[in-house]
Parts: structure tokens; C-alpha cells; sequence
């Protein structure tokens, strides 16, 4: 882990190098490493998000509510929830995207001299089925039921069918009342 000298990268580091050895005990660097991707992502796309994590007016507690939820709907391995309890309890939410970034650049040298790292880059270009994928998944966030989903998908899918573009803001509208499914 490269690190300058402020306190908040060395905390940063301090954080990451310990949720490395974590999921390295638990043989589980890659989901971690992918779960983390997403909580990025997410982020870069959504300024509430970016706003909870870095709000002193909201509680650490809702915090925790909110991306233990975030954490569940995605199926994140349960260490991550761990360590965001323990970045809950030492009240570490502002750190916690420089937390991910770090661990995602993370380079370990080995006794043989051998140096293992790996850097994850956030916003690749998507395509296929992994489009539709993220969609489910941040339609999900918003609300939407499976039903609202696919249907949203199977009208953009045919786009060229559609001649009113009030049936997709229809479909795209969450039901708040009968909840998320």
C-alpha cells in the first residue's frame, strides 16, 4: 500500500491492510475485492450515497443500517459486514471509500521476494448481460420489484417497439407502498 503522511492515509491504510489479512484468513480476497467494487461504484454514481458516508448530521448507527441493507441485497460476504461494524464502533465512516481504494491497490511482498498486487479499476465500460445485471441491481436499490425490473428490461430491450415513452416512465416507478419484493 503506497501511503502519503497524513493521518487519514495511514488510518486508510491501517484499515485496508487489516480487511486484507482478513479475508486472506477467510480465503476470500477475490469476493471481498468484489464486493468492494460495487460499495465504489456505487458511490461514484451516487452522491447520496458519497453524502451518507461523509455526513457528520447522520448517525453512525443509520449509516450502518444503510449499508448492512446495501450489503445483503448485493449477497457481500459476511466478513465485509464485520468489518463495517468495526469502522461503525471507531466511528471511521469518512474513511471508509479511501479505506476500499487502498485495499483494492494493495501489494504484498512475500518472503521469496516474490510482490503480489492487484488494482481495481471502477468504471469500466459494461456490455451484454452485465448491464442488465447492474441495472437489476441498482433498480433493486431504488425499489423497484422483479416484476418493474424485468418488464423495464424486456421494453428497452425492444425499444424500437415502444411508441410512447410514458409506458417506461410508468414501469419505473417504485411501488413504495407494497415494498421491495
Amino acid at each position: 500500500v503506497t501511503s502519503k503522511n497524513s493521518l487519514s492515509d495511514t488510518l486508510s491504510d491501517r484499515y485496508a491492510i487489516a480487511l486484507f489479512d482478513l479475508a486472506s484468513d477467510e480465503k476470500c480476497i477475490e469476493k471481498i475485492i468484489d464486493d468492494c467494487e460495487k460499495i465504489l461504484t456505487l458511490n461514484k454514481e451516487n452522491k447520496d450515497f458519497n453524502f451518507l458516508l461523509k455526513s457528520p448530521l447522520i448517525s453512525s448507527d443509520d449509516k450502518f443500517l444503510v449499508l448492512t441493507k446495501i450489503l445483503t441485497n448485493n449477497k457481500s460476504h459476511s466478513l465485509l459486514s464485520r468489518f463495517i461494524a468495526i469502522i461503525k464502533k471507531n466511528k471511521r465512516f469518512n474513511f471508509l471509500i479511501d479505506i476500499i481504494i487502498r485495499f483494492n491497490e494493495i501489494s504484498i511482498k512475500m518472503n521469496d521476494g516474490t510482490v503480489l498486487s492487484h488494482r481495481v479499476e471502477i468504471g469500466r465500460h459494461l456490455q451484454g448481460e452485465d448491464v442488465k445485471t447492474k441495472f437489476r441491481d441498482n433498480a433493486r436499490l431504488a425499489g423497484l420489484s422483479k416484476a418493474q425490473i424485468e418488464r423495464l428490461i424486456g421494453l428497452i430491450d425492444n425499444l424500437e417497439d415502444v411508441e410512447d415513452v410514458t409506458s417506461i416512465v410508468d414501469a419505473s416507478i417504485a411501488n413504495v407502498a407494497t415494498g421491495i419484493d
